[in-house]
């Protein structure tokens, strides 16, 4: 039956639709599949909520992510030598070009899975707010990514992560 479908027995399935998985094949080379992303470690990463006060109202900033220009928050894997709030306000620099005082308590965390492109890697990411101080004309990937300051709810409309709107709505209610 497999050969009439050009497939080896080998290829792995999808046992609800009776198809070969989907599977891609990262900047490496080798082919990954779903299964093999699940089993693999997750890696610990860190992010900030950058906000500030614009009259009454409070603001967080979004950077678009290199890839995909979705909007994300500011992250990145935890240094080894760093703290993960110290760590998550290097990131905010170089993503976002801010900088100011992070919240060393986290206001939660979130799963999400890398682009295939990147190996499909879980990542579990711990949130820090960081109340701006300072907001940097030129940064280090200023080309590579676009930021805007928008409220709290916009924000959360634009993030896919359900858990990253969840802890958007709640740093909202939780920040003076």
């Amino acid at each position: 039956m497999w050969a009439l479908l050009g497939m080896s027995a080998n290829v792995p399935m999808d046992i609800r639709f009776g198809l070969p998985r989907a599977r891609a094949v990262p900047d490496d080379g080798k082919y990954i599949d779903r299964a093999m992303a699940d089993k693999r470690r997750i890696r610990k990463q860190s992010a900030v909520i950058p906000w500030r006060k614009a009259g009454k109202s409070i603001q967080v900033m979004l950077i678009t992510s290199r890839d995909t220009a979705r909007w994300v928050l500011p992250k990145g894997t935890i240094e080894s030598n760093m703290s993960p709030a110290a760590s998550a306000a290097r990131e905010a620099e170089e993503e976002a070009g801010v900088s100011g005082t992070v919240v060393e308590k986290p206001i939660g965390s979130y799963n999400y899975v890398k682009t295939l492109r990147k190996g499909g890697e879980k990542c579990n990411v711990e949130v820090f707010t960081m109340r701006v101080a300072k907001v940097k004309d030129e940064w280090p990937e200023m080309a590579d990514r676009s930021r805007k300051w928008m409220s709290f709810p916009q924000a959360a409309k634009r993030v896919n992560e359900k858990d990253l709107k969840r802890l958007l709505l709640i740093a909202a209610r939780k920040l003076p």
